[in-house]
């Protein structure tokens, strides 16, 4: 599997999603738990993931496989976010 076939959520104990890390073909970008979408480098992203693997943050990760669709684009992409395309997505705010 590739690091742009996933998503990397974190989430709180009782389940709720903080955030999550994405991979498109631009880079890594950030989905906040409000719907804000920032870019990000793969540096900020394991600044991120490596406390909570580590046990130092009570946040929990979770990793889920992206289903590609017939296309092979990834379904959640920065042009579906600024559109409003992604089913279950906040839209893209700046």
């Amino acid at each position: 599997m590739r690091n742009n076939e996933c998503i990397i959520k974190f989430l709180n104990n009782d389940g709720k999603v903080l955030q999550t890390f994405q991979r498109d073909r631009k880079g890594w970008f950030q989905i906040s738990s409000k719907g804000i979408v920032r870019r990000c480098t793969a540096e900020q992203t394991l600044s991120h993931l490596l406390p909570a693997l580590a046990g130092v943050s009570r946040a929990i990760v979770r990793v889920e496989r992206i289903e590609r669709e017939r296309t092979g684009e990834i379904p959640h992409g920065e042009d579906d976010l600024q559109s409003g395309n992604c089913p279950g997505c906040e839209p893209y705010v700046d």
